[in-house]
């Protein structure tokens, strides 16, 4: 199958330099391309870069990226023109979320007799947003989406935001195997060691590390455990300013994929704190979730949409109880006992190469 797949995509070692790129969202497109093409098809790719860059010169190749530039419209007829040229070899489009730029390509797809498909992430509603130019957008955003031949959403409650009977499938993200194979053996720690919990991830409200910060807090001193956060936001330097406050917290700041791997080996505890209180969070999935699977370790969570498929195998809290949660389980380590020791078997479920094979087939074949 010849796939074309348009993104907002960068090489990785740019996004770990470039502030205004997500690392988890440019990980999962990178990621999901390698394996489709592990598993045999040709993939042509288009990237639209609508943040600031710090270093344009590294998108030279204009047969694959378009960076917004002072003039959006002529970015935006660029980048049409671009996946024009390549639609007509293609056997399918996939797209990451609905980004302005391609409002309108289910309508390119269906005049190219090509089938269509978004990969919907998360998804932000009206109720999100003060801004009228933002509802408006949202709006527009989910009219898109409801031109697809078919949607897959990461969260159940993306299905909410389509047509009836709109072709639709949940996939909650994938693991990488060459990721899920540095966690085949687990490296014994000092019984003295203190506790290592981990937060890893985008470094804002939404996703809840002021809520760790403040559950850190009220964790006694006197508990041998250490917090370590690594990533990338606006809260970057309120952490910055925990850790000099409180010798248990280490930042790390955005470390390279070969640190990222090092750093979750040592630790012991993590965590997704995200904060299901606000309503930017009700249709999305947080994808760290799964890499924390992969690893076998001990997982804490706030419960997202879908929890309950994962209840056997993280330990699920709510926001106001954070400290006490990870308090119990740092004192269940220290005395030996290791929860959801068969994540890994769980975890092999949501290897790309499974999740693309559901998601390149079709419902009434399945």
């Amino acid at each position: 199958m010849h796939i074309l797949f348009i993104g907002t995509h960068v090489p990785n070692d740019i996004e770990a330099v470039e502030p205004g790129i997500s690392s988890a969202g440019n990980r999962f497109q990178n990621n999901f391309i390698k394996n489709v093409r592990e598993l045999g098809h040709e993939v042509d790719e288009v990237s639209f870069i609508a943040v600031p860059i710090k270093a344009p010169t590294a998108f030279s190749d204009s047969s694959r990226y378009v960076l917004k530039s002072g003039n959006p419209i002529k970015s935006v007829k660029a980048f049409h023109d671009l996946i024009r040229a390549k639609e007509s070899d293609c056997d399918i489009i996939i797209c990451y979320n609905i980004v302005y730029a391609w409002l309108n390509l289910p309508k390119l797809a269906r005049k190219a007799h090509i089938k269509s498909i978004a990969i919907i992430a998360d998804y932000s509603e009206e109720d999100s947003y003060k801004s009228f130019a933002r509802k408006v957008y949202v709006k527009l955003q989910r009219s898109c989406m409801r031109k697809f031949d078919k949607i897959v959403g990461l969260s159940a409650n993306i299905e909410k935001q389509l047509k009836p009977k709109q072709q639709f499938v949940l996939v909650e993200g994938g693991i990488d195997r060459a990721f899920y194979d540095k966690f085949d053996s687990i490296t014994e720690k000092p019984a003295d060691a203190p506790v290592t919990v981990m937060y890893s991830g985008l470094l804002e409200p939404v996703t809840g590390v002021d809520l760790l910060l403040d559950a850190i807090k009220d964790i006694d001193k006197s508990l041998n455990a250490k917090f370590v956060f690594t990533g990338k936001g606006s809260l970057a330097d309120k952490i910055t300013q925990a850790a000099k406050e409180d010798s248990r917290i280490d930042f790390k700041g955005n470390l390279s994929y070969d640190d990222y791997i090092s750093t979750l080996k040592s630790a012991d505890i993590l965590v997704n704190p995200r904060n299901m209180l606000l309503p930017e969070n009700r249709n999305n999935f947080p994808s760290k979730v799964l890499d924390y699977l992969a690893t076998g370790k001990t997982i804490i969570s706030t419960k997202f949409v879908g929890w309950e498929k994962f209840e056997n195998h993280v330990i699920f809290t709510d926001e106001s109880a954070l400290s006490t949660t990870i308090t119990e389980n740092v004192t269940n380590i220290q005395n030996g006992t290791i929860a959801n020791d068969d994540n890994r078997i769980f975890a092999e479920q949501f290897l790309w190469e499974k999740q693309i094979k559901t998601i390149l087939t079709d419902r009434e074949s399945d």
